[in-house]
């Protein structure tokens, strides 16, 4: 039982390490590797489409695609001729020293996976408080995602708890003590946002599904600890100190790695002076604005933080261009998705704003209340 585990983990450690390697992932301070293969990846996909007589789209950075999905039967195939080359060609000894090494990359893996997301909630990065267009915009007509979304965004409170156990879960993975702890905590957590991932169709089932196969398979060779107890029955976990962790060598490289954790899963938040989204300063005109007199059929005007103009229709449509806000010239250059340009003129008299363009001009007056 012992080698089968051991040699799962292997596997499991060259599957992750060349999954990981497939895609893009937004790192702040540490370099995107997965950015040079991902397009690698897309073409390889996209031969075998052709060759299968299928269509197959495109992916990016983790999230779900067919594409995504048919490079994990790729990276699965790769994976398995790779364990068998290590199983044909090293000692048992020798792969045993890997399976250390890939026990030990997974877990800090996925330590820094929990960290990265668990410090986006906690700063309100991640949930963060919807625009007004859409909180404007009817139920019935928001997909299930960002209905989940813009929930999670109105509360400060949760995104701080949900946060704090992933970095909880994340600190105690980095540390040999408490890593099994981190695991079980790691497990309730993923399997959580799996369940919301595949609930809520949001676009990265397959990369949670990762993450919480990879924390099963950390936590897999320590379930009778776990069940002894649990069931109240006398439990020993081995916590002796592992001939590898006793060198020098060992301990100055996982020093300088706690270091690159912390600038990785900080350093954004200093840079920006943002610790709570929800607080940070809006650009000028920001939320919905109602018309008071116009034509062409608005109800409202949205200024958006991503620098959008939204203009919403009675029917409950929204029309959106890129925006550029030019204060001293008083000019909005707006951009449609046909790269087609158009200025709009502001003038702002207290709390109301007067639009103008060629073809006319109508007031708007802010929208009092918090939204």
């Amino acid at each position: 039982m012992n080698k089968t585990i051991k040699e799962l983990t292997l596997f499991m450690g060259v599957f992750s390490f060349l999954f990981t390697l497939s895609f893009s992932f937004p790192f702040t301070i540490f370099f995107d590797v997965g950015g040079l293969f991902e397009p690698f990846c897309n073409q390889l996909v996209s031969l075998e489409a052709h060759l299968l007589g299928i269509e197959v789209a495109s992916y990016h950075s983790g999230e779900d695609a067919s594409g995504l999905y048919l490079n994990t039967v790729n990276v699965l195939f790769i994976s398995l001729l790779v364990y068998w080359l290590l199983r044909r060609f090293l000692s048992q000894v020798q792969r045993e020293k890997w399976m250390v090494f890939a026990t030990v990359g997974m877990r800090y893996y996925l330590a820094l996976i929990l960290l990265i997301y668990g410090f986006d909630k906690v700063y309100k990065w991640q949930f963060y408080a919807p625009e007004s267009n859409i909180l404007y915009t009817r139920v019935k007509d928001l997909p299930q995602d960002m209905l989940y979304w813009t929930t999670m965004g109105t509360s400060y409170a949760y995104s701080l708890f949900a946060g704090l156990i992933e970095v909880l879960a994340g600190l105690f993975l980095l540390f040999r003590k408490s890593k099994v702890f981190g695991l079980l905590l790691s497990v309730g957590v993923l399997a959580n946002v799996f369940a919301v991932n595949i609930g809520f169709d949001i676009t990265v089932k397959l990369f949670s599904g990762f993450l919480l196969l990879l924390s099963l398979t950390l936590l897999f060779p320590y379930l009778s600890v776990c069940y002894a107890f649990f069931t109240g029955e006398e439990a020993r976990l081995d916590l002796s100190v592992p001939d590898y962790a006793r060198s020098t060598y060992y301990r100055v490289s996982k020093v300088v790695i706690l270091i690159l954790f912390l600038l990785e899963t900080q350093f954004k938040y200093f840079v920006s002076r943002n610790f709570n989204d929800d607080l940070a300063p809006r650009a000028h005109f920001n939320g919905a604005y109602q018309v008071l007199k116009g034509e062409g059929g608005i109800v409202r005007v949205h200024f958006h933080r991503g620098g959008y103009l939204i203009f919403e229709t009675p029917e409950g449509e929204f029309i959106d261009y890129k925006m550029t806000l030019n204060r001293q010239e008083q000019r909005i250059q707006l951009i449609d998705y046909d790269l087609q340009e158009h200025i709009l003129e502001f003038i702002e008299y207290g709390d109301t704003l007067l639009l103008k363009d060629q073809k006319g001009s109508f007031s708007i007056t802010s929208v009092k209340q918090k939204l």
